[in-house]
């Protein structure tokens, strides 16, 4: 879900930082396996599944994985505009019909191309700079809906194993213990 992929997100770049920093990188697989059990109480069953799940850092790419949260961030933002100019987005979804919120992302966001930064497009588009707090508030009425209609905790979990400690921040008050800030949104 979105609040765990963002965990892992932060985990990846967290270790980026510490490969920067010196890392041995014999050391990865464990480091990577003690993050994912810290954060979303996930036990590590091989490399594949863990250290090198994803191609990014086979290929070289480091430092992009904070794109994805800051894509997700933005596109909440982007979505509560679009919502407030365009009338009945769910109706229309639900017909089928997507060409006013078609007509509205390219007016808005697709017809600039590369003629501005990102941020400008961001600022042009929703009448603002980026902002986490649209986002986070999206995270905690997802969650506490999912708590309402079906727990994703076990009934084994408790406050002292990892799942429950990562489930309890990700729910918690917008803020408050989440560790996006570390992202420098």
């Amino acid at each position: 879900d979105e609040a765990t992929y963002n965990m892992h997100i932060i985990l990846r770049f967290e270790l980026e930082q510490e490969i920067m920093a010196g890392l041995d990188l014999r050391t990865l697989p464990d480091a990577w396996n003690e993050a994912m059990w810290r954060y979303l109480g996930v036990e590590v069953s091989d490399d594949a599944h863990g250290v090198l799940q994803d191609v990014h850092w086979s290929r070289g790419g480091f430092g992009y994985f904070p794109t994805y949260s800051l894509g997700n961030v933005i596109s909440v933002q982007i979505w509560e505009k679009l919502r407030e100019e365009v009338d009945d987005v769910d109706g229309q979804i639900a017909r089928g019909e997507f060409s006013a919120i078609r007509e509205w992302l390219r007016e808005n966001v697709h017809r600039h191309g590369r003629k501005f930064t990102p941020v400008e497009t961001l600022e042009r588009a929703v009448g603002g700079p980026i902002d986490p707090e649209p986002y986070l508030a999206y995270l905690q009425g997802k969650l506490a809906v999912r708590s309402l209609l079906a727990p994703s905790l076990p009934a084994a979990a408790t406050s002292s194993t990892p799942r429950f400690r990562a489930w309890e921040m990700a729910s918690s008050t917008v803020g408050s213990s989440l560790p996006w800030p570390r992202l420098r949104l």
